[in-house]
């Protein structure tokens, strides 16, 4: 049996046809493939991203090709804005797509939402057929000419053969309610939270521990800040959550924008006490869909790190006993440093705490005397009533941080992720 691999090229620097990859496609279940994701310049003209793959064998696969730039994770003003997508066999054309929810056959869209491949943006492109075997070219343009960073992806379409490497995304929610989705990562380690047998099977329907061993719960923002867990979780249609660590929480009945996601151990009576309670704040548009959140589960043992490392601040209390709010200051999904905490628009020296990390993916150790964010982008402010957050210092040029109001709750690391703004 041949073995399973994920392939991610990357291309630069190529004048004119941008040839990112060919590679070979088995139609047979012992050789499948699973994941090819390609990055390049998306010029215009004859420079425009071209991936070359090829179907082997003698029944037909079926698989999506993506063609994305909004949801491509580098600065906002870099990206393809707009990305068309075209399927070709030789000279004729397969398929064709604009905006991924917009499909010539309606089912398509359905069809890539349950598969869990769905765009993270309504402006990418995605395409879902089944091809005979033979070689395949997907062409990636900018609408009206735009031009950008672009990636293209050819994904295995039999969900037998998905694996970590794809995420699950929202579709569409209903009227007045939100989607939400992404991965419960290690808030130590940025190192996705994955069960130890079967991960990309659901949870109870043969994954298990790692995040199946986690609870998850949605709540109101403002009510969460005044009572915590005390107050009423928020309806939903469907939470889904595998063994890779990916949930989605599908038609959230909230009444606002802000809604926080609370992460815990599953068995908190009588069962193993692993992790810290942490709420995950999440800015959405009522009637909209949110992908791609990072929900950080804290082990008790990361916040006696971060605690010790302190200098031991509240006497026998850690971090998550007191409750603090962890900002993570973020250029295009990069961590910033030299960014200082603020509240209610000013710094708060007594309160705040730095990350000296080496490791920009990393948050195991504070230097108390710091006083704005090292390589990781993070800090830690305690004793924060229900008050607007914000940062200053390291904001890229002509951009902001923005506010978010946040506090900090006793036995909670309350989570938020800062975004720069950049009009």
């Amino acid at each position: 049996m041949c073995p399973l691999y994920r392939y991610r090229l990357l291309a630069t620097g190529v004048a004119a046809g941008l040839l990112i990859a060919l590679l070979s496609v088995s139609a047979l279940a012992s050789s499948s493939l699973k994941n090819i994701s390609t990055r390049a310049d998306v010029l215009t003209q004859d420079k425009i991203a071209i991936a070359g793959f090829i179907i082997h064998g003698s029944v037909a696969k079926c698989v999506v090709v993506r063609g994305r730039g909004p949801s491509v994770n580098i600065a906002s003003n870099l990206r393809l804005a707009d990305p068309t997508l075209t399927l070709k066999s030789g000279s004729t054309t397969i398929a064709t797509n604009d905006n991924w929810q917009t499909q010539d056959n309606p089912s398509d869209a359905t069809t890539l939402s349950a598969l869990g491949l769905a765009p993270g943006d309504s402006l990418d492109a995605a395409i879902f057929v089944c091809l005979d075997p033979g070689p395949y070219t997907a062409l990636l343009r900018g609408v009206g000419g735009g031009t950008g960073v672009g990636i293209v992806e050819v994904i295995d379409a039999d969900p037998a053969n998905l694996d970590c490497g794809t995420d699950l995304s929202c579709a569409v929610p209903d009227a007045g309610k939100v989607c939400i989705s992404g991965r419960i990562i290690d808030a130590q380690t940025s190192l996705a939270v994955e069960a130890g047998a079967s991960p990309d099977l659901a949870c109870g329907a043969g994954a298990s521990g790692g995040p199946c061993d986690l609870s998850l719960e949605v709540y109101d923002g403002t009510q969460f800040a005044a009572s915590g867990t005390g107050a009423s979780p928020l309806g939903y249609d469907s939470l889904t959550l595998d063994g890779c660590g990916r949930f989605r929480f599908d038609n959230i009945a909230a009444s606002s924008g802000n809604i926080v996601i609370g992460v815990d151990d599953a068995n908190n009576s009588g069962g193993a006490d692993l992790h810290v309670y942490s709420g995950t704040l999440v800015n959405a548009l009522l009637g909209a869909r949110v992908d791609g959140v990072n929900l950080r589960a804290v082990k008790h043992t990361t916040d006696s790190a971060w605690t010790s490392s302190a200098g031991g601040p509240f006497g026998g209390d850690t971090f998550g006993d007191k409750g603090a709010v962890l900002g993570i200051f973020l250029d295009g999904g990069a961590p910033v440093s030299g960014v200082t905490m603020t509240r209610s628009g000013s710094s708060a020296a007594a309160d705040d705490w730095y990350f000296d990390d080496a490791d920009s993916a990393t948050l195991s150790s504070i230097d108390a005397a710091q006083s704005s964010t090292g390589v990781n982008g993070a800090g830690l402010m305690v004793n924060s009533s229900y008050t607007s957050h914000s940062g200053t210092g390291g904001e890229p040029g002509g951009c902001f941080w923005p506010s978010y109001s946040l506090s900090s709750l006793a036995g909670t690391i309350m989570i938020k992720e800062f975004p720069a703004s950049c009009p």
